[in-house]
């Protein structure tokens, strides 16, 4: 079984679009939990969902940091 990730997500509410987000959150498998910060939310997934689901925000640019965003979600890993 993959290892579960529990990552936080900052919302800029004057740059994303709502259809985005949605898109987004039904195009992959991941959970999104809301916080008492509206502007935070966390995304839980395994390591695969949560980058497919970040480059997808990102554009699905090529240029995408996949070797940095691996080294940041390490520290989110749900024990």
């Amino acid at each position: 079984m993959s290892s579960l990730y529990k990552v936080p997500l900052e919302i800029d509410h004057q740059d994303v679009k709502a259809f985005e987000m949605v898109e987004a959150i039904e195009r992959h498998d991941i959970k999104i939990e809301f916080t008492e910060d509206t502007s935070v939310v966390n995304v839980t997934g395994t390591l695969d969902q949560l980058a497919n689901f970040f480059s997808y925000l990102d554009g699905g640019a090529q240029s995408f940091p996949i070797d940095e965003f691996k080294e940041w979600v390490q520290d989110y890993k749900v024990v």
